[in-house]
C-alpha cells in the first residue's frame, strides 16, 4: 500500500468518524444561555461544588487541543470513581454542530460548554488565556489553584 493510499485511507475514517459519531452517554451539553456574563466561570462551578474541576478550554479550529483530547480520555479514566469533574469550554468557534462533531468523535466525556464570542472574551480575560489549549485547575472550594495547569498529556503522568 502505498503512502497516498494509506494517508487517503486514514483521512477517510477520520471523517466519518467525526461526521457520523454518537454522543458519548457521559458527555454532558450544558446551556450557556444561562450563565451570567459578570459571573460566567462562577455558574459554570456552582454545580460542582465539593469537587475537583480540571477545566480544558479549547476550539473546535484547533488542532492541538482536538489532539490533546485523547490523553485526556486517559486522565479521566485515572481519576474515574473520585470527586473529579472535567469541564469542557469550547471559545471563539462558528457554530455549536462542529462542537458536537468533535465531542462525539472525540468522545469527550464530562460537562461541556459552548460559549458565544462575547462569553468566549469574558472567560479568556478572567483566566488570562493568551493561547488554546489552556487548562484550569479549581478546588473544591471553586477556586482556581492553577490558572496554568499542566496539559492532559502531562497530567497523566503526575502521581495522585
Amino acid at each position: 500500500m502505498t503512502f497516498k493510499s494509506r494517508l487517503l485511507t486514514a483521512y477517510q475514517e477520520e471523517l466519518k468518524k467525526l461526521h457520523q459519531g454518537e454522543l458519548p452517554k457521559q458527555a454532558v451539553l450544558n446551556s450557556s444561555r444561562e450563565l451570567h456574563r459578570e459571573n460566567l466561570l462562577a455558574d459554570m462551578l456552582k454545580k460542582h461544588k465539593g469537587k475537583v474541576v480540571y477545566l480544558d478550554v479549547w476550539a473546535t479550529w484547533c488542532a492541538p487541543c482536538i489532539a490533546a483530547m485523547r490523553s485526556s480520555e486517559k486522565l479521566r479514566k485515572k481519576f474515574k470513581g473520585q470527586d473529579v469533574i472535567f469541564l469542557y469550554v469550547c471559545i471563539n468557534s462558528p457554530n455549536q454542530d462542529g462542537w458536537k462533531r468533535i465531542i462525539a468523535a472525540e468522545r469527550l466525556e464530562g460537562e461541556n460548554y459552548f460559549l458565544d464570542v462575547k462569553q468566549s472574551a469574558i472567560l479568556t480575560k478572567t483566566l488570562n488565556i493568551t493561547t488554546i489549549p489552556h487548562y484550569a485547575l479549581i478546588d473544591k472550594s471553586g477556586k482556581i489553584i492553577d490558572f496554568k495547569a499542566p496539559s492532559p498529556n502531562k497530567a497523566i503522568h503526575f502521581n495522585r
